[in-house]
């Protein structure tokens, strides 16, 4: 029961460590599309 409880526990770690990883990836390819656009800008002016 308590070891049920311990994997239940790091099973909800682990999702939230991937959701954090999936969030972290999606903001970079974000920030990165907003500077190659901000330099596409720059560059037609």
């Amino acid at each position: 029961m308590v070891f049920q409880k311990r994997f239940q526990h790091i099973r909800l770690t682990a999702g939230r460590i991937i959701v954090l990883g999936v969030a972290i990836i999606l903001m970079e390819i974000l920030l990165l599309g907003i500077l190659f656009f901000i330099s596409e800008i720059i560059r037609n002016l």
